[in-house]
């Protein structure tokens, strides 16, 4: 009877730090992978006047340019901005990234495709399964007013365009070149579970983040 019970706290209690461990490392994915997305998608930046700062907006991908190099104060030429991908992998659940510098020069800068992006590996950037319960990690809308800071896309309704479950499983971007060149504020709704312990439950939290850039030039147009 008594190595029954000494059996029982011993297997609770190895159940109890295993979850710990698990809430753990969620939260320190979650922390470190938000923190990265927040950082590169705040200075979201066009690399010209004819692209949008946004290529493709998806439920569980965007694609977009990044301004996130430094001002070189010898040449006072501010560098071209990076190309970025951020996607929910399919296969092992891991949200990742692909960045790509520009070619050219900083004044007539060269990328490649979305689709030549898209064949890259990227990187893992920290481990996880993201978002395993719902489909939905990116959500996006417009500023078309000085007003209201956050319009759907195409500034009929003052709510955040979420792709819809048909689109959801999909990659690729759900609103259109008009649409995407409207997005001023993504909302990033993310769910981290650890990978080595998928019955404890997800670590969790949602953020809108700001294109600064974005929004200042279109509160203007307003």
């Amino acid at each position: 009877m008594i190595m029954a019970l000494t059996g029982t706290v011993v297997v609770t209690t190895l159940r109890q730090q295993q979850t710990a461990v698990a809430k753990t490392n969620a939260s320190a994915s979650l922390r470190i992978t938000m923190e990265a997305l927040t950082r590169d998608l705040r200075v979201a930046s066009p690399p010209d006047a004819v692209t949008n700062a946004i290529t493709s907006a998806g439920p569980r991908e965007i694609i977009f340019f990044s301004a996130r190099g430094a001002y070189n104060e010898t040449t006072k030429v501010m560098p071209a901005p990076t190309k970025v991908r951020y996607w929910i992998d399919p296969t092992g659940g891991c949200l990742r990234r692909t960045m790509v510098a520009a070619g050219g020069t900083p004044a007539a800068p060269t990328y490649p495709s979305d689709t030549s992006v898209r064949a890259m590996a990227g990187t893992c950037l920290s481990p996880g399964r993201y978002n395993p319960t719902t489909s939905t990690l990116f959500a996006y809308c417009g500023v078309t007013s000085g007003t209201d800071p956050c319009l759907k896309a195409d500034g009929v309704t003052s709510t955040v365009v979420v792709p819809s479950t048909a689109e959801a499983g999909a990659l690729g971007s759900v609103l259109s070149a008009t649409q995407e060149n409207q997005v001023a504020d993504v909302r990033i709704a993310m769910q981290v579970q650890d990978a080595a312990n998928t019955r404890v439950g997800a670590a969790t939290t949602t953020r809108d983040v700001v294109l600064i850039n974005r929004a200042t030039a279109l509160q203007g147009q307003g």
